[in-house]
């Protein structure tokens, strides 16, 4: 079976649904995260000391190993190319910051306010902001696709997954993949995207503990 792949159009929509996400912190239960999917119970822990120690080094690895290849320009050198051809990424970045303070001054504002209406018409002009930031946040990454960057941080993320991603087998809690190769060639792209929806959560929020 071909291996589905998420569009940039599902892409775009999934961010819009993970930022829709209510009271993020009590998702978070001791450094843990449980959601269900297709009536499986699933969690994201805190990784330990020692798998923290060990990503840094695979992280390092993957790093050396791609710039030994030389197959693979770095972010800057990709950004410097496109400027050559007239695309200035950075200004995409500089618009993606302008934005981002829009939409952090209106929501200041509207939990300031206890009016229905007003608040609505806070919580319309903050999507259509974030609709724009994505945009443009899609845009650069087309841009930087396939930078050395990008592939060090999709293993490592895929690598810190496979450790901390937990499915509920006869009550005991186990690895949902057995290694970083059985969850790269997984098929269920879905749970793989919400899991780490979860773990970006827990990243933030619950690491900072």
């Amino acid at each position: 079976m071909e291996k589905k792949k998420l569009t940039k159009k599902d892409i775009a929509k999934k961010l819009a649904e993970f930022e829709e996400l209510n009271d993020i912190e009590p998702l978070i239960q001791n450094n843990i995260i449980e959601f269900t999917w297709q009536e499986r119970n699933y969690r994201l822990r805190k990784p330990t000391v020692q798998e923290r120690l060990e990503l840094n080094q695979k992280r390092a690895e993957k790093k050396i190993e791609l710039l030994q290849s030389g197959k693979y320009k770095t972010k800057l050198q990709l950004i410097d190319l496109f400027k050559k051809q007239g695309i200035d990424i950075l200004k995409i970045d500089e618009k993606i910051i302008k934005i981002q303070k829009e939409h952090d001054t209106i929501a200041e504002k509207a939990i300031k306010v206890s009016d229905k209406h007003v608040r609505e018409k806070f919580r319309s002009e903050m999507l259509e902001l974030r609709a724009k930031r994505n945009n443009l946040s899609i845009q650069k990454a087309d841009y930087l696709e396939g930078a050395l960057e990008q592939h060090v941080d999709e293993f490592s993320n895929s690598y810190l997954l496979c450790k901390v991603f937990e499915i509920k087998e006869k009550e005991k809690w186990t690895n949902t993949f057995k290694n970083y190769e059985e969850l790269a060639t997984s098929e269920k792209s879905e749970l793989i995207f919400k899991a780490t929806q979860f773990l970006t959560i827990l990243m933030y929020y619950g690491l900072q503990n």
